[in-house]
């Protein structure tokens, strides 16, 4: 976006792939289509714009069961090819400010453009096919006078491997029954009833793109995810048996395997157990997912911290004091046991609830945590936002792990009265953590010594609580 405003830049030839799984690419169709009219009234040249069905969902779901997050995605065939229809409108809308091209091997959806393009008295859009991958059905547009492009992956000879993933992919939609290239091939082959099915299937996609279109998905809010009406928060605790408050998608999803049937043809099978993603946890424990710099309020949010962390003095005066009663040893240590024999006396699984409890605090303190540790460590971002999520998840684990320690019959568990703690400059908060709280956990009284290159975190996540 910033670069379509940029002086000097509006007379170069600009192109832009816009992923239709995304619910927010409608958002993003209406605002480039805005732009391009303001660069073109200006003189500058026209936009184009490629739409079309990238083909990353599957990966998505994996990240959303190794991060945490919603599964950002549309997971249904209709409903991205309904929001692919949605995004010609704004583009096609545009004139000859936008040169819309729609990527695509289903011929009823490629035909549905066409059609759309001459409702909005628009210029036909540009139909793009996978080069070799449906020629019957290239041949055919050409011969009712539409432009077609060829997307050809380059890759030089020597690092071929560039291409792998690529046809892999590629691969698997043709094993795929149900795919759009599957049903285009079934076409171009004389199945009798390819027509009729195609035709039915479009009309279920139209009259979902007549629908409102779906909200985005990614919903986390760092700045105010403590709010109760926030829709994505650890605040309250959710029963594995609750339904999801808001749909999340890819409800369901499993591992697929590509494998030869006796023919030697290629085929997709299901190599794994289905999976329900977002992933729910049966005991309760969860990893606390990533913050989601795809959020623009996120990403405001950081620039905040990260301006602050220059000048910063959180922990500063709490270091100061801490080196104080440094000096006198013996009376801190002695005060330290007293407070510990009550924390000692405490059945296990109230240990448990209190270490438990720490992740809120932990997930509370994030933007201060966040700016300390960018100010000791100079740390990126994102290495500082695992280190703080690492932190919550050992407060989770241990605070559940405890109560473990008094369900042992005929057996008590008798804690250290005193453990020792040193931390080292480089070690990561979340080890920090993690020997702390297993040791409180434990029932254990526990001095921290840290690093000078720490001491400021080290006071902030532990000291004050």
């Amino acid at each position: 976006m910033t670069a379509l405003q940029t002086p000097g830049l509006d007379r170069l030839r600009v192109g832009v792939s816009l992923a239709a799984e995304l619910p927010e690419t409608l958002q993003t169709a209406a605002t480039l289509a805005a732009l391009a009219r303001a660069r073109v009234d200006a003189g500058g040249a026209p936009l184009e714009v490629v739409v079309g069905i990238a083909g990353f969902t599957g990966r998505e779901q994996i990240e959303s069961i190794l991060g945490g997050l919603a599964i950002a995605p549309l997971d249904e065939r209709a409903a991205q090819q309904a929001q692919q229809m949605r995004t010609l409108v704004p583009l096609l809308a545009a004139g000859p400010a936008v040169r819309t091209v729609i990527a695509s091997e289903d011929p009823h959806l490629l035909a549905a453009a066409t059609v759309l393009a001459e409702q909005l008295g628009a210029a036909a859009p540009t139909l793009q096919l996978r080069a070799g991958v449906a020629p019957g059905l290239e041949g055919v547009i050409a011969d009712h006078g539409f432009t077609v492009r060829r997307r050809q992956p380059l890759v030089h000879p020597k690092e071929f491997s560039g291409a792998v993933e690529y046809l892999i992919a590629l691969a698997a939609e043709t094993a795929d029954a149900d795919s759009a290239l599957a049903h285009a091939r079934a076409l171009f082959a004389g199945n009798a009833g390819e027509l009729a099915l195609g035709a039915k299937r479009l009309r279920e996609v139209l009259a979902q793109a007549a629908a409102p279109a779906p909200q985005s998905r990614r919903v986390q809010q760092r700045e105010r995810e403590w709010s109760e009406d926030a829709r994505d928060t650890m605040v309250f605790y959710r029963s594995p048996a609750e339904p999801n408050r808001f749909e999340t998608g890819g409800l369901t999803a499993a591992v697929l395997g590509l494998t030869r049937a006796n023919t030697g043809a290629i085929t997709l099978e299901v190599a794994g157990a289905p999976l329900r993603i977002p992933v729910i946890s049966e005991t309760g424990f969860a990893n606390e997912p990533v913050t989601d710099a795809s959020r623009y309020g996120n990403r405001e949010w950081v620039r905040g911290l990260l301006a602050r962390a220059g000048s910063s003095d959180i922990g500063i005066r709490a270091v100061g004091e801490a080196a104080k009663r440094g000096e006198r040893p013996a009376a801190s240590i002695d005060a330290l046991l007293a407070a510990g024999e009550a924390w000692r006396e405490l059945r296990a699984v109230d240990r448990g609830t209190r270490v438990s409890r720490l992740a809120l605090g932990v997930a509370a303190a994030r933007d201060r945590l966040t700016e300390v540790l960018v100010a000791e460590a100079g740390a990126p971002v994102s290495v500082v936002d695992a280190e703080i999520n690492d932190a919550i998840d050992a407060a989770r684990y241990l605070g559940q792990s405890a109560s473990a320690l008094g369900a042992v019959r005929g057996a008590e568990f008798r804690p250290d009265h005193l453990a020792l703690v040193v931390a080292e400059a480089g070690v990561p908060l979340g080890e920090r953590a993690e020997a702390l709280l297993a040791l409180l956990a434990a029932g254990s009284a526990v001095v921290l010594v840290s690093h000078p290159s720490g001491a400021r975190v080290a006071r902030r996540g532990s000291g004050e609580r």
